[in-house]
């Protein structure tokens, strides 16, 4: 069997072919370039909302801990309280916090059990955070809400 040169070979898109494909595929790609970009973009603006959000989570559970740790090294019931908002205040102040009008009046709460600070017992603080998703435009949450629970030492003696 001979071998054939290349150029004998005839290709499905040559001769008149060749042209009338070429001109019925005109202006695809623009056509699919309008119809595949704004997925595209939607999904990268999906994940920077999803990153953020899983930022501001992280951040407002920290505040969570580090508010539950504070009030249960209080010395007393009294102290409890301004010594979770002072921890968590100063981890959600932090220049990283995307924390949005955060009052910590209003979106602390302390809760023990038993009720009355109690040696042998547990300090629950819950945070609420509005985080900043500004610029992004996309309709999602903006709350994130985390509790943490900090067990009070039994063999310390409690003040009033």
């Amino acid at each position: 069997m001979r071998s054939r040169p290349v150029h004998e070979f005839r290709s499905v898109f040559s001769g008149k072919h060749a042209r009338r494909s070429r001109a019925a595929s005109r202006g695809a790609v623009a056509i699919e370039l309008v119809l595949v970009a704004p997925a595209v973009v939607f999904l990268l603006l999906l994940g920077v909302a999803g990153g953020r959000l899983s930022g501001a989570q992280a951040l407002v559970d920290d505040a969570a801990v580090s508010g539950a740790r504070a009030a249960s090294l209080a010395p007393g019931p009294a102290e409890a309280l301004p010594a979770a908002l002072t921890a968590i205040d100063a981890d959600l102040q932090a220049p990283s916090a995307e924390c949005a009008d955060f009052n910590p009046q209003t979106d602390v709460s302390l809760t023990t059990n038993p009720p009355g600070f109690q040696a042998g017992g547990t300090v629950t603080v819950t945070v609420t955070c509005d985080f900043a998703n500004s610029g992004l435009g996309l309709p999602i949450d903006n709350t994130v809400t985390e509790s943490s629970t900090a067990p009070i030492d039994p063999y310390r003696s409690v003040g009033t």
